[in-house]
């Protein structure tokens, strides 16, 4: 979708509601609508409806709309939604994905955030490697810095939201976070985590 600059419609969609609910929200340049209801058939014949008016609404406040750069992803954790009427906005059929990255969180269709979780590990290995560089370096007190800026933030970033995913994901950051600490406390790779993760909650 373009409005001046390029950004993109998700649509998300989740079909555990008994009654169908519609909001629509904005953050910088993209437009996002969410929606829910309990048959999927008929929640996105309503929606194809409602987006069309939305997208009417933009050309007659002279903001330019791309069909083929909007996306919709459909939630549903337990039920089929494999076949099912596409949504469209003139004739044009929008593409249906099974990720999103909205706000730096990475959703999934199925609310795994397994996605997301690939990808905050791939940061924070960066961020530990680059940690590893300057070790030897620098100071203990100017490491900190550098961990809060590349692993900490990364860690609590929307963690109200992927904190309830399986531990088999949240497992594999707390390996890379107790290297990091190692690290930055000048630690053996193999001293116990317990003091040191002891001594970053007493710091905050």
């Amino acid at each position: 979708m373009k409005t001046r600059s390029d950004c993109n419609v998700l649509w998300l969609t989740h079909t555990k509601q008994q009654n169908p609910t519609h909001t629509l929200g904005s953050s910088a340049n993209d437009t996002t609508l969410y929606c829910s209801g309990p048959n999927i058939e008929h929640l996105l014949a309503n929606m194809n409806s409602d987006l069309q008016n939305t997208f009417n609404y933009f050309a007659a406040n002279s903001l330019q709309a791309n069909a083929n750069k909007t996306n919709y992803m459909i939630i549903h954790p337990n039920r089929n939604t494999a076949r099912h009427t596409p949504l469209h906005i003139n004739n044009t059929n929008i593409s249906q994905v099974k990720e999103s990255t909205f706000l730096g969180i990475t959703i999934d269709h199925k609310l795994t955030f397994q996605p997301h979780f690939k990808r905050i590990t791939n940061t924070i290995s960066s961020g530990l490697f680059a940690l590893c560089q300057v070790k030897n370096m620098l100071p203990r007190p100017h490491l900190k810095p550098i961990y809060h800026a590349l692993i900490e933030s990364n860690l609590n970033y929307g963690i109200t939201f992927w904190n309830t995913a399986t531990k088999t994901h949240t497992q594999r950051l707390k390996v890379l976070q107790k290297k990091a600490l190692r690290i930055i406390t000048h630690s053996d790779y193999n001293a116990p985590s317990a003091p040191f993760l002891h001594q970053k909650k007493s710091s905050h």
